[in-house]
This record gives C-alpha cells, sequence and structure tokens, in this order.
C-alpha cells in the first residue's frame, strides 16, 4: 500500500500524474484520481470500535450499519476461516466472496487478541487488494507491486500495524495552499472554501493555519523514517522527471518518460488555479492582501519553521 498523504492543494495530483506513469502502481488513473477504495474500507471498519473513530456515527446510526456490514460486506471481504486460519491472499473467484459469516465467528484463530475493527480492516485489504491487483493486470497488462491512494491523513495510523505501507508526504508552503485553495473552491461560489461560521477571509486564514500546523507536527516526528518519503511541492515543480525517477527508485519500479510527460501535462492543465505550476509558487506575495499578509505572518509561523521556510 502507498498513500499518498498531506494537506490539501499541495500536489497530491502531481504526484499520482508521476505514479501513473509507472506499470506497476495500480490506481485509477483518471484525474483527479480520487477513487479511495482503502479509505471506504476504513470508514467501515472504524464503525466495529468502541467508540468509533473517523466516522463517528450516532448511536442509533451505529447499529443500522453493523447489521448492513454483517449482511452486505462481511460476505465479501472476509473468506472462510474454517481450516483455513493461516491462509493467504485469496485469488479471485467465488472463493473471494465467502459465504455468509456470523461476526462472532471472527473472533476464532489466530486472531482472538486484535481488536475487531483492525482485523476487519486488515482482511478486508487482504481481499480487496487481491481484487484490485486482478484488475490491474487486466486492465495494464502488468503486475502490481503497489496499490496508491490520496486519502485522508487519519488513515495513515489507522494502517499503522494493521497493513504494510509507505507514505509519500507532500509539503508546500502553507502561504501559497492557502492561496490555490482558495481560488480552486471560489472557482464554484465566492465563499466557497470558509466554513460555516466565518465571516471573512481572516479567519479561514487562520483555520486553514491551524490545519497546515496539526500537519507539520504530525510529519515532524516521522520525517526520517525510511518508509516516509518528503515530496517538496516546489522540487517537484521544478524538476517532475527527476521526482518521478526518484520515487520510482525508492519503490524499486520502473517510471515511463514520456507516459509521464503526457500525465503531468494533463493534471496541471485540469487543475491548476493559477498560470501554471511554476508561477503558483510565491503566489501568496500577491494573492493576499495587506491586512491578509499580516495575519498570516502569525498564523503560519510555527507551520513555516517545521516545514522548513522562510517567512
Amino acid at each position: 500500500m502507498l498513500v499518498v498523504g498531506g494537506s490539501g492543494r499541495t500536489g497530491s495530483t502531481m504526484i499520482m500524474a508521476m505514479l501513473a506513469a509507472m506499470p506497476a502502481v495500480a490506481f485509477d488513473r483518471q484525474p483527479p484520481y480520487e477513487v479511495l477504495h482503502l479509505t471506504h474500507l476504513a470508514r467501515l471498519a472504524a464503525t466495529w470500535s468502541e467508540p468509533s473513530p473517523q466516522p463517528a456515527p450516532s448511536t442509533e446510526v451505529r447499529a443500522r450499519i453493523r447489521r448492513l456490514i454483517e449482511r452486505d460486506v462481511l460476505p465479501r471481504v472476509h473468506r472462510e476461516r474454517r481450516g483455513h486460519v493461516n491462509t493467504t491472499a485469496p485469488t479471485g473467484g467465488d472463493d473471494v466472496h465467502a459465504r455468509r459469516i456470523r461476526g462472532s465467528h471472527l473472533l476464532d484463530g489466530d486472531h482472538q487478541q486484535q481488536a475487531l475493527d483492525r482485523r476487519f480492516l486488515g482482511d478486508g485489504w487482504t481481499t480487496l487488494a487481491a481484487a484490485l491487483a486482478e484488475g490491474h493486470r487486466a486492465e495494464m497488462g502488468a503486475t502490481a507491486r503497489w496499490y496508491a491512494e490520496k486519502p485522508p491523513l487519519w488513515l495513515v495510523d489507522a494502517l499503522d500495524g494493521v497493513v504494510d505501507h509507505r507514505v509519500i508526504a507532500r509539503v508546500r508552503d502553507p502561504r501559497d495552499a492557502f492561496c490555490s485553495h482558495r481560488a480552486f473552491f471560489r472557482r464554484r461560489h465566492p465563499t466557497h472554501g470558509r466554513q460555516r461560521g466565518e465571516r471573512d477571509d481572516l479567519a479561514y486564514i487562520r483555520r486553514f493555519a491551524q490545519q497546515q500546523l496539526d500537519y507539520a507536527r504530525w510529519l515532524a516526528p516521522r520525517s526520517d523514517s525510511t518508509t516516509l518519503r518528503v515530496i517538496r511541492y516546489e522540487d517537484a515543480v521544478r524538476e517532475p522527471l527527476a521526482t518521478a525517477r526518484e520515487l520510482a527508485s525508492w519503490l524499486d519500479v520502473v517510471v515511463e518518460t514520456d507516459a509521464a510527460t503526457t500525465h503531468l501535462a494533463r493534471s496541471e492543465e485540469s487543475h491548476g488555479t493559477s498560470g501554471g505550476a511554476v508561477a503558483s509558487m510565491g503566489r501568496w506575495q500577491s494573492d493576499l492582501s495587506a491586512p491578509e499578509r499580516a495575519v498570516a505572518a502569525e498564523a503560519f509561523a510555527e507551520a513555516l519553521e517545521l516545514l522548513g521556510y522562510e517567512p
């Protein structure tokens, strides 16, 4: 599993375009690459925990969700365990769609000490990964070594100890990220991007800055991990093919240069909010008004330091 993690408007589409040029990486290759198979599975798994983390259904909804999971989901994501406790990934066919089993049956075997939501996620991923690999082989004619997804960051922590994974952590000057975020949503509505209760863009900046700080604090202790690679937006924009080759080397896969050039061009054309990726660097200096720059200087100060940007 390959997680393309980070805050919004930090180059996820660009990174996925690079991965799209690597035949051994599986995912939906249609921009903006938003099919989140594992994220949906993790949200279902979360409903089995007490208290439920993400999402957090109400008491009335939770029982209904559990009944639906037992009826419609368990038969598809859990193989029959009797006599197959140590079995490996399913190979497809009827074997994947095991007959209906009771939730209590999952307490059998060697998984008794693991919380039910984590078993659900682990076993569900075993089945899902096999299906995704089979689909990728049929569509691309290549064997998948990785499956990539750009999910919310809470999923990264949920995977720890359950699903083997690596993380591509995206980093961008948070002031530029804010300007891109605001421009992207204002294409739809003048106040889109703001949340309820935010009367002006100064409040919007403060809230966005807090999200950036939360991400920077999350990333700081993990930045030296061998299973995490930090990609700076600015570096990727200046040298996209070099960045693609760097990622391919880290993943031990091949990148097709011509395909990378094509995918990158399409992603910039369809997803940009400025005159181009290069033009988007340092855009905060012209996009922010004087009052907004004053608020941003204070609100983004700690995140800028943690992420390695000049104030």
